[in-house]
């Protein structure tokens, strides 16, 4: 059984390369033949191209290339390159299975808008159309998007969502059944991409993303009462608050660096499932543009009450790091989608082999 995802997997994003990684992994696992389609979508490449202004930001260059280097590396992509459908129409046929997602392909908001290769709208006769865990991140309606969706769901021959706010669109547009399924990321175990050796000899806290202004003292007492002296800032600057800055980490670094914090304060969607997968005690503090689907998943995990929002008073943030998570119970929940998730693949290849 030949099977392409469709997806982004190389734009210089850690959550993106890392979920197209886990979701060929899974698939492969199952025994099957996967390569994700080398697809660039024009807007989007352009978008996360460095700028090569002067002075140049040799941080942005780093990133991009280290990124770039991953996917050549590691992600199992096709020999053949596409930008547009009818490219990819030169080799569409030797796939029996095509998968959309997961990550925000089903964004219609600006830089992306609707892209017909992300809601594989083409023909394809003679396979199977799927989405594994799409999201449409935190948009309010399709908009003037909403017939081309429409016309595109129901061209489906299986769906599965990331998260409710994506299912609460798509219900609104198709009668199809809609599948929820966890994040591809939490199909693999890493393994091979982790190291047991830290990153740092010595404890840490660790940023992922910007952290609001008026969280840094908390997040501070909170370090001390911890005699951390160690704050470590992935990527972001957040110069008033870490000690230490990792500007342009690899995707292994990154993984690296969450997998041995003490703990982790992060505002993103991915910065949240891996601390989860890893067992790292952390908070999330998404940005409204996330606050969606950040919470989606932590209500998938049981752990809601790790979600800071505007209204969560800093004595609440507080006691939020004094309480340990019940790990047992999170991954008891997350087994249970898990094994959801993976029977939902099986039988999207299994129709395959009945056509």
């Amino acid at each position: 059984m030949k099977i392409g995802i469709i997806t982004k997997h190389s734009v210089p994003n850690y959550g993106a390369m890392l979920q197209a990684y886990a979701l060929a992994k899974a698939i492969s696992t199952l025994g099957h033949d996967v390569e994700l389609v080398d697809y660039d979508q024009p807007a989007t490449t352009e978008y996360f191209k460095p700028s090569f202004t002067f002075p140049p930001r040799i941080n942005n260059l780093l990133r991009y290339y280290r990124c770039k280097k991953f996917v050549k590396n590691h992600q199992p992509t096709s020999s053949e390159h596409c930008t547009e459908i009818p490219e990819f129409q030169k080799f569409l046929a030797k796939y029996d299975v095509l998968f959309t997602g997961s990550d925000q392909v089903w964004f219609t908001g600006p830089v992306q808008y609707y892209d017909p290769m992300y809601f594989l709208d083409f023909e394809f006769p003679n396979g199977i159309k799927a989405s594994y865990a799409p999201s449409a991140g935190g948009l309010e309606s399709f908009a003037e998007f909403e017939q081309k969706v429409k016309h595109a769901l129901n061209n489906f021959d299986h769906i599965s969502i990331r998260d409710d706010n994506t299912a609460r669109l798509a219900s609104e547009l198709t009668d199809k059944p809609l599948t929820r399924v966890c994040d591809p990321t939490f199909l693999h175990d890493f393994d091979d991409l982790t190291s047991s050796t830290p990153p740092l000899n010595k404890p840490y806290f660790l940023l992922f993303g910007n952290i609001p202004n008026n969280r840094i003292a908390t997040i501070k007492k909170h370090a001390a009462s911890k005699n951390i002296q160690h704050i470590v800032s992935l990527q972001y600057r957040n110069d008033d608050l870490a000690t230490d800055r990792i500007a342009a980490p690899d995707p292994i670094t990154w993984l690296n660096y969450i997998k041995h914090a003490d703990f982790v304060y992060t505002s993103y969607f991915h910065g949240a499932v891996f601390s989860t997968k890893f067992h790292r005690e952390f908070i999330a503090i998404p940005t409204k543009g996330r606050i969606k689907k950040v919470s989606t998943v932590l209500q998938d995990c049981g752990l809601s009450h790790r979600r800071v929002i505007d209204e969560t008073s800093n004595q609440e943030m507080e006691s939020m790091t004094n309480t340990n998570i019940d790990w047992p119970e999170t991954d008891r929940l997350k087994a249970e989608f898990i094994k959801r998730s993976v029977a939902y693949i099986e039988t999207v290849i299994e129709s395959a082999n009945k056509r």
